[in-house]
């Protein structure tokens, strides 16, 4: 059994994924077991979507023997599965598996996720239209209202977004390359 909320999650984190076809490895969306969760991965080489899911919410799949990595086509296909989801149903018999697309090389995405206290810096540009897509992100997973929260190391480093979706058992966190200003 795949949970709404995870196939939610996976169908949102597209948003964050390149749409250059040049770019093959980024047009994926990852899901990966840790300990006690599932992470669910994105990235365009611009902004990085990183969601955890705790295992309580991520039904049968947790946990993987080996990542997943999902396709825009499958993505899709995933889209149509959770609109026959019935509203007051929590998940739905689905093997992941199937539409998981093996032997892609996805990039060490542990490396963009900053390391140090965040601090208050003058100066940082960020891109209008990613902040527009992380937005929509957070909506799609069920954040009526997102009021984005900016962890900020200085004027050089990704910046951390956060909102609270701690209702939605899930802890949600985008990572925002800085642009020059």
């Amino acid at each position: 059994m795949v949970t709404k909320t995870l196939l939610q999650s996976i169908c949102a984190s597209h948003l964050a994924t390149s749409k250059d076809q040049t770019r093959y490895h980024l047009n994926h969306v990852r899901l990966e077991s840790t300990d006690d969760s599932l992470v669910i991965i994105a990235t365009n080489g611009h902004w990085l979507s990183h969601l955890t899911l705790s295992k309580s919410h991520a039904g049968d799949v947790y946990p993987l023997t080996s990542p997943l990595h999902f396709s825009p086509d499958a993505i899709k296909r995933l889209q149509v599965e959770l609109k026959t989801i019935p509203r007051h149903q929590e998940s739905i018999d689905l093997d992941l598996r199937k539409y998981s697309t093996q032997d892609i090389k996805y990039p060490n995405w542990m490396q963009l996720i900053p390391k140090s206290t965040p601090v208050h810096t003058p100066v940082i540009g960020l891109s209008g239209e990613y902040l527009t897509d992380i937005t929509k992100f957070y909506k799609q997973l069920g954040v009526k209202h997102p009021t984005l929260k900016l962890s900020i190391i200085d004027s050089l480093s990704p910046v951390t977004i956060t909102v609270n979706t701690q209702l939605l058992g899930l802890e949600a966190q985008v990572i925002l390359m800085p642009v020059r200003v």
